[in-house]
């Protein structure tokens, strides 16, 4: 509509109807969807959504979710969505067979069961998250950014960690290269912030911190945690206690893992009392949404729209469903945040300028240490 709060949806697929889009849509349980103010199913084929104002979050969300049969919408084995028909699913089966397009789906625990069935030709095409030995006759390898970004994430709720001075001193004290050539192998590119570099709307004079131990060590002085006793360890300012900071990683993925070894050394360098812990996945979701932390090593996944507050606003960092996990603060960044989305009929040039504000904070204010994007691969048969 003129005003942009109304939107829509002509279904051009017979098998689905708009009381189906509607029930995909209720099953839904993004936040933003709370902007609805109501949704009309006119005829066979088309619903009408209503937003109580300008929200390009849910625009987006809206545009990217799977319709499915009212039977299927909140079911944990759909038989539709898209193009293709699931057929013959079930639990223990580790394939899903597909109508619509033949072929089928396999699944694998590991990628080395992967690797077993492209090395035995079972398979077209494979995903992998690191790369493979040679392959063999037939397949080609592709690498590609991967739709995340690695990180070291800050409790900016604990002391010293809630002093930007501090968070900046550490972000200096990091080798991201070393990082990305030890742990990652080298299949990666350094990040300068949240948005990859050939991203639409990321800052092109956005840049990594430069590596710089001894710069690091005079902010940390300056912000009171030096090494009055001279014993190689800097202490508390309140205190007078060492310094120990604890760095998690998931022990089940060895990249994350060496980055988290390898940034503990790094801070014990210039004085800090670091120490990497290695610790389980579901610690890891636990440690993050409660708060309960230092510092962890972590992947964060690449949003496909540009609305951010579930990662950034303050409003976040408790809520339900927020993705607020460094517990990051900032009112003009909150701000910026509901204006972009706001913004009307969700102009793309009034949000990059808005995003890229953003994305200068976030990288003054080091909320989060970003390092690099890993690359993924697959594996084709030619």
């Amino acid at each position: 509509s003129a005003d942009g709060l109304t939107l829509t949806y002509t279904l051009r697929a017979d098998s689905l109807s708009p009381a189906d889009a509607q029930a995909s849509i209720e099953a839904a349980v993004w936040p933003e969807l709370a902007d609805i103010r109501r949704m009309r199913q006119s005829g066979s084929h088309t619903l009408t959504v209503e937003l109580l104002q300008t929200n390009c979050g849910l625009v987006d969300t809206l545009a990217r979710l799977p319709i499915l049969h009212q039977s299927d919408a909140l079911s944990d084995a759909p038989s539709a969505s898209g193009v293709f028909w699931v057929e013959g699913m079930s639990t223990p089966s580790p394939t899903l067979p597909l109508k619509g397009g033949g072929g089928f789906l396999r699944f694998f625990d590991d990628e080395a069961s992967a690797l077993a069935a492209l090395q035995a030709g079972e398979v077209d095409r494979v995903y992998l998250r690191q790369e493979p030995p040679p392959l063999p006759k037939g397949y080609q390898l592709e690498a590609y950014p991967a739709p995340i970004v690695t990180l070291i994430t800050f409790n900016n709720q604990e002391a010293p960690f809630d002093n930007v001075a501090v968070r900046q001193a550490l972000s200096r004290a990091v080798d991201r290269e070393k990082i990305l050539q030890l742990a990652f192998d080298g299949a990666g590119e350094l990040a300068a912030g949240f948005l990859p570099a050939a991203h639409y709307a990321a800052d092109p004079a956005l840049a990594a911190p430069e590596y710089d131990p001894g710069a690091s060590a005079r902010l940390l002085d300056k912000a009171g945690l030096q090494d009055a006793d001279d014993d190689g360890w800097r202490e508390l300012p309140d205190t007078g206690e060492t310094w120990q900071v604890a760095i998690r990683a998931n022990r089940d993925n060895p990249a994350e893992t060496k980055t988290a070894l390898l940034a503990a050394d790094a801070l014990r360098q210039i004085g800090v009392q670091a120490r990497a812990e290695i610790v389980t996945f579901p610690t890891i979701l636990d440690n993050l949404t409660r708060h309960d932390y230092q510092m962890i090593v972590y992947s964060l996944p690449l949003p496909p729209d540009l609305d951010w507050r579930v990662y950034w606003h303050s409003a976040q960092i408790d809520a339900e469903f927020g993705l607020n996990l460094p517990a990051y603060a900032n009112p003009q960044v909150d701000a910026w945040l509901e204006e972009a989305n706001r913004v009307s009929h969700c102009n793309r040039a009034e949000r990059i300028k808005l995003y890229q504000k953003i994305q200068a904070q976030l990288a003054q204010d080091r909320p989060v240490d970003f390092l690099l994007r890993p690359y993924y691969f697959v594996a084709l048969r030619e």
